[in-house]
């Protein structure tokens, strides 16, 4: 709608994806033995793929599987191909990713709101309302970090090297204020994405955190590499 691709380009983007997507999944499906946790998140992923944009999007249940898709359920199914195992933890500690993409996602769509209420998509905004829709994102936007201290001072499965996520509490206190009023109905003067509004506020947060979230799980895992390899010399 705005350029960036055409409709061609954007049916290759889509067609090379969902073949990498694909072999992804058949590769998980020999290197586990077929077994029926992989296949169910086999069908899963396909099942999603499909019915998202219908019915799943008009039931208000599009911004939940977004959520399930990109934080519990692609970590923790990742780490079951891999170990073999499951772990609540891993499902726990995807929890932060996921809600953090699901906050772009809900953003769009209070965006949308009057677009998708006179197409008669039932989006989650739709439904509940654009106050309870902004409400409820902040919610999810602080639960990201509750759930990571959770998983540092409680289970201790994170080291507290995890605690750098919260250099992007500058942006999470810009999101959660942007979130705290009601959609402008102009954009301010310099504003250079309108007419996405909660969407652009969301992606601000979540291209820091996201980085500082990898970062950390990359640090945390060195430094029990090394931290180990220390304690095992001694």
């Amino acid at each position: 709608m705005q350029g960036f691709w055409t409709r061609r380009q954007q049916l290759q983007w889509f067609a090379v994806s969902g073949v990498l997507a694909v072999l992804s999944g058949i590769f998980a499906l020999f290197y586990s033995g077929f077994s029926p946790v992989v296949i169910g998140l086999f069908a899963f992923g396909a099942l999603v793929l499909l019915f998202y944009t219908w019915p799943l999007k008009y039931l208000a249940i599009g911004e939940l599987t977004i959520f399930l898709v990109w934080g519990p359920i692609m970590v923790s199914g990742v780490y079951f191909v891999l170990a073999q195992q499951w772990d609540w933890n891993v499902a726990l500690a995807g929890i932060p990713f996921g809600l953090s993409v699901a906050s772009i996602n809900v953003g769009k769509h209070i965006d949308k709101l009057p677009d998708d209420k006179k197409k008669g998509i039932g989006t989650m905004p739709v439904i509940v309302g654009e106050a309870a829709a902004r409400y409820v994102n902040m919610a999810a936007l602080v639960l990201i970090y509750a759930v990571i201290l959770f998983l540092i001072f409680v289970p201790r499965y994170f080291t507290p090297v995890m605690l750098i996520v919260f250099l992007a509490g500058k942006r999470l206190l810009v999101a959660l204020g942007a979130f705290s009023k009601p959609r402008p109905e102009q954009p301010p003067e310099g504003y250079p994405a309108w007419p996405t509004w909660f969407s652009g506020f969301a992606f601000y947060h979540n291209r820091m955190f996201g980085g500082l979230f990898i970062l950390g799980l990359i640090v945390d895992t060195i430094s029990r590499v090394f931290l180990s390899s220390f304690w095992m010399v001694r």
